[in-house]
């Protein structure tokens, strides 16, 4: 029995239903090979599928490929509508299903991938930040003292003007 969980089985029904649409001739057909692979064995060997048969535990030979076959009597007879009988169609599903699960999983990697280099871009930034911080304290630390630094020189500045005119008011009187 095909193993159908989580996005498998929602995958499934949407390529029934897309089926259905497309080629609504197949509808019986696109049901049975559902009930196919959630209630009976499939299994790949090589290329070729064995799809158990829904009434007995006969399996037959299927190739979901585009001028693929079947060994059951339905398809040998050619009465399944454009070569696809039930067999065919859950191999099919079933190939499409195991390239969806495989893409999904790539995908995951890649997400996987891009969080992780989004965390060392997160980290690097932190210690960035943390380098920046760093620095502006410093800078504000040198600026309130060259400020304090600022207001003795400008101390300085104006006793020495003060010196000056006390010194040009005693020239005054002494001339």
């Amino acid at each position: 029995m095909a193993k159908l969980e989580g996005v498998r089985l929602a995958q499934l029904l949407k390529l029934v239903e897309d089926g259905k649409t497309k080629k609504p001739e197949l509808e019986s057909r696109l049901e049975a090979a559902v009930t196919i692979l959630l209630f009976r064995d499939v299994r790949k060997e090589g290329e070729v599928y064995f799809v158990e048969s829904e009434t007995s535990s006969k399996a037959y030979e299927a190739s979901p490929a585009k001028k693929g076959t079947c060994s059951c009597t339905d398809y040998r007879r050619g009465n399944s509508p454009s070569g696809w009988c039930k067999h065919r169609l859950a191999a099919a599903y079933l190939e499409r299903l195991d390239e969806v699960v495989t893409d999904a999983k790539a995908e995951e990697r890649d997400y996987k991938h891009e969080l992780d280099l989004a965390l060392q871009l997160a980290d690097q930034t932190t210690a960035l930040y943390g380098q920046v911080q760093a620095e502006l304290e410093l800078v504000q630390k040198e600026a309130a003292l060259l400020k304090s630094e600022n207001i003795r020189f400008k101390l300085v500045v104006d006793s020495v003007a003060g010196l000056v005119k006390v010194l040009e008011a005693a020239q005054l009187l002494e001339s």
